[in-house]
């Protein structure tokens, strides 16, 4: 399931030519003829200076043909209104559903500080299926929208913490009806220039008061390719982990007579073959590589060893049968922070705001409202779902999450003898859904 930290799943985006003047296919372009030789109009001599006068966008959308108002977020400059707060007209927040965001200018990470010193910075809090927040851009008193019309959109943006995209791009009309639509995959957490085009069919009739629009798009991570994938390499590596255990346990005493005692050790110890072993840390590299969640296989190595392989907590052997597993984890965090420059651990709270106690105590609650809801009916599921914090052992939810909590792996140990696999499936459970939120701390309070 892919991290959202809470406070930030943003998008910075500062528009330069964007949304070109359309380009009719097979049309002539216009022809201006100036005939020097034929004198004008006289001019007084008394009249001196020059008066330009904006009029209706004569000049900014009319003589300057762009489409997109306010595109470098540099209108009303320094970018305040008389009141004080940031003026970011025309912009507007545009959100359905449930789905909530929020607009404001930024001015502390520009492009340049010379022609591009602001942009506009928009914060997804909630999100769902089938609802979209974006930014929207009504033009100068509309956007023309033609047959069979190519547009070309091209735009600076760069990612907060927890989005990489993908966004999606629209020229819509008043009604919402999608006239021509493109999207950008990807958003780096760098400025990075963007372009791409915009065509509209040849069956629409022409019209005027259209839109801009740019959304942040839901990716479902239920059935995303890079959860499956990691859910395939993670279920095979322990697949094979347990066959090889079960064909370990197999062997004969007197198959080991014979053996070095540094074999027989490590026989006992982590069990298998070298070769066993290689393809099964292979695969789980392959998890670790599809979604980083797969680091818990560790921890459910190790909760496989305590209940079905009926290991005890006062032996070394669980503890080195899981190690491998977390030398890889630990190797493949380190070279994806170190050397591929990518955060290997979220963004923790900022606990300064709150007691130290907030976050285990919201967790609890929603370790039992919110994620075991999900996993009886996940149907409901939402990217951000906003969940509030909890500060006190008085609220009820907070004390019935922390006694759920306690006794589901108080029934996990007291049942890991007379029934293993139960116990085994309880602390999985638990295990499966820590690198989420409940262990680690995130920006976010839930994500689904």
């Amino acid at each position: 399931m892919k991290r959202v930290p809470r406070a930030v799943l943003a998008v910075w985006m500062l528009f330069v030519l964007t949304a070109g003047a359309p380009s009719r296919a097979g049309s002539d372009p216009p022809i201006l003829s100036l005939d020097v030789e034929e004198p004008g109009a006289a001019i007084s001599p008394t009249l001196f200076g020059l008066m330009f006068e904006e009029i209706n966008h004569s000049g900014d959308g009319g003589i300057y043909g762009e489409l997109i108002a306010n595109r470098a977020m540099l209108d009303n400059a320094p970018g305040a209104s008389l009141d004080g707060t940031p003026n970011y007209d025309p912009w507007t927040l545009e959100t359905t559903g449930q789905a909530a965001g929020s607009l404001d200018l930024d001015a502390q990470d520009p492009v340049n500080t010379t022609a591009l010193p602001e942009s506009l910075h928009l914060t997804i809090s909630r999100v769902a299926s089938g609802e979209r927040v974006g930014i929207v851009n009504p033009g100068y008193s509309g956007i023309p929208a033609r047959p069979s019309t190519t547009y070309r959109v091209s735009f600076y943006a760069r990612s907060g913490a927890g989005f990489q995209g993908p966004l999606a791009i629209s020229l819509e009309d008043t009604a919402g009806k999608v006239l021509a639509s493109g999207s950008v995959p990807t958003v780096s957490v760098t400025w990075r220039r963007y372009a791409l085009t915009l065509t509209t069919p040849a069956t629409i009739p022409p019209s005027e008061d259209n839109h801009f629009v740019i959304s942040g798009m839901l990716v479902n991570y239920i059935s995303g390719r890079d959860l499956l994938l990691m859910q395939i390499f993670l279920g095979t590596s322990l697949f094979f982990y347990i066959r090889m255990r079960r064909l370990s346990l197999s062997v004969r005493a007197d198959v080991l007579l014979g053996a070095s005692p540094a074999h027989r050790l490590a026989r006992r110890w982590f069990g298998g073959s070298t070769l066993g072993w290689a393809g099964i840390l292979v695969l789980f590299e392959l998890a670790l590589l599809s979604k980083a969640q797969a680091v818990m296989l560790p921890a459910l190595i190790l909760a496989f060893e305590l209940t079905l392989g009926k290991g005890a907590l006062s032996r070394i052997a669980p503890y080195a049968r899981a190690l491998p597993f977390a030398l890889v984890a630990v190797g493949h965090l380190i070279f994806i922070d170190s050397y591929l420059g990518f955060a290997a651990l979220p963004d923790a709270p900022n606990i300064g705001q709150d007691a130290l106690w907030t976050y285990p105590l919201t967790q609890a609650k929603l370790s039992l409202f919110h994620y075991l809801a999900n996993f009886a009916w996940p149907f409901d599921l939402r990217q951000m779902p906003v969940e509030p914090t909890m500060n006190s052992l008085q609220d009820p939810g907070v004390a019935i999450g922390l006694a759920f909590i306690v006794a589901t792996l108080a029934v996990a140990w007291l049942l890991r003898r007379a029934n293993p696999l139960l116990a085994f499936c309880l602390l999985a459970y638990w295990i499966a859904q820590s690198p989420e939120s409940s262990v680690t701390p995130m920006l976010h309070n839930a994500a689904d």
